[in-house]
């Protein structure tokens, strides 16, 4: 992903929205989501990404002209990293994403969204994607 902002403390924590080129939603179905959800605990386990908190709620596809080296595409270019400087900001961006689905109408609270973190936080149990230790 080409990006104008940079991640500048590689031990630090921070948020990270990703959003699918010309937003056509495609996770209408189960295997979407688990393409996505494997993605992301292969890059755990070999890439050490580290993940404190999620949701997913769209998946789309474009290829930009420009994208010579691939015949895909999936998220747009660039990403707006935010460093997560004390634990009351990582709460609020916690609420803040788990509350995603209630806003768009796909669940009345967030821990009945399935593919989110927030049956971790709010009911203390394990969901599809292990969490890390939050760092803070």
């Amino acid at each position: 992903m080409r990006s104008d902002y940079k991640i500048y403390d590689p031990g630090g924590v921070y948020t990270i929205t990703s959003t699918i080129v010309e937003w056509i939603p495609i996770f209408t179905s189960k295997p979407y989501f688990e393409i996505l959800i494997n993605s992301m605990q292969f890059c755990q386990t070999q890439k050490n990404l580290k993940i404190y908190a999620y949701v997913i709620l769209l998946l789309e596809f474009y290829k930009k002209k420009h994208k010579r080296d691939s015949q895909y595409q999936l998220w747009q270019e660039g990403f707006h990293p935010q460093q997560i400087m004390s634990d009351d900001m990582f709460r609020q961006k916690v609420k803040y994403i788990h509350y995603n689905p209630v806003k768009r109408g796909y669940v009345e609270s967030p821990e009945y969204w399935y593919y989110s973190s927030a049956g971790d936080f709010l009911l203390n149990r394990s969901g599809i994607i292990q969490l890390d230790p939050v760092p803070l």
